[in-house]
């Protein structure tokens, strides 16, 4: 698969779906291929109810 053919196939999703949709997918497919690797990922979880965002870690 080239770039040219990842372009439009996230912009045939996205058409599809929405881009929420699709930014969900593309964040899920980060995380996993990072967790694959072995990587720690921190995130900010700014919708926890709380005036302070609160970090969480994905291992």
């Amino acid at each position: 698969m080239t770039h040219a053919d990842l372009i439009q196939a996230c912009l045939d999703f996205e058409g599809e779906n929405g881009i929420e949709e699709l930014l969900t997918l593309l964040t899920d497919i980060s995380i996993s291929r990072a967790q694959a690797c072995g990587l720690n990922i921190q995130y900010i979880d700014e919708d926890d109810g709380g005036d302070e965002p609160v970090f969480h870690t994905v291992q």
